[in-house]
């Protein structure tokens, strides 16, 4: 169940222009784009998942448990910032080389489930579907959580489908940019070092 079609157009497009808004989840798909094409769409998928997760606390009213507990929003904060802090280093102190030589299988595995972590240890991004999609729900409508649920679902799907473009792209230019090891070498670092403002500025707010 959707609303009117009106709302919804402003809705897909509001959507659209967030999905496109570089972020955290595309830095984390970028790095893990740059091993391989493979590696960048399970990080897309695992990022779907984990906002899936919130999308659903969202339409069944659990978020306002983190907005209502400051206590519970910063002990997830925390958690949050110290993966974050976790991966940067040891993105940093890994090369290209090293991942490669990991179980493929396992590895894989891996980058599908930091997906999810990464986005699920994010506590504003459930605080962001809570105060995002409501604003689009008419209750003149029917029920309001099939409305979420449909919303969250739009949402979802655009990002998913913006995050393969990512994943993609970003597979693309390390054959063409980053396949020397120097390039590569300097590509972690450099992630690493985002990650870990990233981490510090979610400590910080």
């Amino acid at each position: 169940m959707l609303p009117d079609f009106t709302r919804l157009m402003f809705f897909l497009m509001a959507t659209l222009m967030l999905n496109l808004t570089p972020g955290s989840d595309v830095i984390y798909i970028a790095s893990q784009s740059l091993q391989s094409h493979r590696h960048g769409l399970l990080a897309a998928l695992g990022i779907s998942i984990g906002a899936t997760f919130y999308v659903i606390m969202t339409a069944f009213g659990m978020t306002e448990v983190l907005r209502q507990s400051p206590i519970l929003f910063q002990c997830i904060k925390v958690a949050g910032a110290m993966y974050l802090i976790y991966l940067a280093c040891k993105i940093f102190r890994s090369s290209f080389g090293e991942m490669n030589t990991i179980n493929e299988t396992s590895h894989y595995f891996k980058t599908f489930y930091r997906g999810i972590a990464n986005t699920i240890l994010n506590p504003k991004v459930g605080i962001f579907f809570i105060t995002f999609l409501p604003q689009f729900v008419d209750q003149s409508r029917g029920k309001i959580w099939m409305q979420l649920l449909s919303l969250g679902g739009c949402f979802i799907i655009s990002g998913t489908i913006v995050n393969v473009i990512y994943a993609l792209m970003f597979a693309q230019l390390k054959q063409y940019v980053f396949s020397h090891s120097f390039m590569q070498k300097w590509m972690n670092k450099i992630t690493a070092l985002i990650f870990g403002s990233i981490a510090l500025k979610v400590l910080l707010t």
